[in-house]
């Protein structure tokens, strides 16, 4: 074994760099601000992780191993941190309209403590090398928040249609001056309600349970959670490119979005975002509809499953 094979972290080559923009990209979202990226290496692949600027939210990405062209893992694995912003602009090198058609390799040395990336496009290679460092605190605060989420019950999942949700996300965003968004959850009709409200009016949007909308949800009980809206909608980076999203709230409010996006091999990459709530159990916003009015508005609900949906499974999506 020559000495470069010791000091391996990891290896891998990727024949399209398409995918790993797409995920690093939702991670990143639209902020201009530098941002870190802590990349965790284990014999199952490739996880990207990414703290809110507050720390009360996280984002996740996961490579799985059989995504690559060819994967080698150094013996136990290992995690550091770079930043974000570089990693997407070297995969950029070549244009937006190339990433299809680029070819991208990555290794991280432990000696030298450089990530390094080869991107080949149409014969034209060029190689990146980015400084990193360990950051013990950013790795502990990711592994709190994810324990944090795991270690209290789940009161509602739910498996909904990615460009259903997309619409309602995107009428939340379009409220002038909305800074909290709530989100409440019934084991009656609707099961999901997503309400907010701004300087000249409120949004209370209902999503009811049918196959068009959900493909698996359950309620054990009712509650209401607020957020703040612009880590709300930073949650829901991943839907243009989902087909189906996952939710899930414990009951300390903290909330689950996981968004399955296809690829061309066929095999699933998962986007994890974890959100802390800012309160629970508040008023709602808006005015009280009466029974009347909520009549009107409120549709069967029927009993939905993926079987009955022809979807996904829970236990498809990969565990925090």
């Amino acid at each position: 074994m020559t000495q470069e094979s010791q000091n391996l972290l990891f290896s891998c080559r990727l024949d399209n760099a398409k995918l790993l923009h797409t995920v690093l990209t939702c991670l990143a979202g639209p902020s201009k601000k530098e941002q870190n990226m802590v990349c965790e290496v284990t014999e199952e692949g490739l996880c990207f992780m990414v703290l809110g600027q507050a720390k009360y939210s996280q984002a996740n990405g996961m490579l799985r191993k059989d995504l690559f062209y060819a994967f080698r893992c150094g013996e136990g694995g290992g995690r550091f941190t770079v930043n974000l912003k570089s990693v997407i602009e070297c995969l950029q090198i070549f244009g937006l309209a190339s990433l299809h058609q680029t070819s991208v390799s990555m290794s991280y040395l432990m000696d030298s403590a450089v990530f390094r990336m080869s991107l080949e496009e149409q014969g034209v290679l060029t190689t990146c090398e980015i400084a990193s460092y360990t950051d013990t605190e950013d790795a502990m605060e990711l592994t709190a928040l994810a324990t944090a989420f795991s270690e209290s019950e789940e009161v509602f999942r739910s498996i909904l249609r990615s460009e259903y949700l997309r619409e309602v996300i995107g009428e939340l965003g379009d409220i002038p001056g909305a800074d909290k968004a709530s989100i409440s959850v019934s084991s009656e009709s609707p099961p999901l309600q997503f309400s907010t409200q701004g300087t000249y009016g409120y949004c209370d949007l209902e999503l009811h349970a049918n196959n068009n909308t959900f493909v698996h949800v359950q309620c054990d009980s009712d509650q209401r959670w607020q957020y703040t809206l612009p880590a709300l909608l930073d949650s829901m980076r991943g839907l243009n490119h989902a087909k189906d999203t996952f939710l899930r709230i414990n009951s300390e409010g903290i909330l689950c979005v996981q968004h399955q996006i296809p690829s061309s091999s066929g095999n699933n990459v998962f986007i994890d975002f974890l959100l802390c709530a800012e309160e629970g159990d508040g008023d709602e916003y808006g005015p009280s509809y009466g029974e009347d009015d909520a009549g009107e508005m409120e549709a069967t609900l029927g009993d939905v499953n993926s079987g009955d949906g022809g979807g996904t499974e829970d236990d498809e999506y990969r565990s925090l």
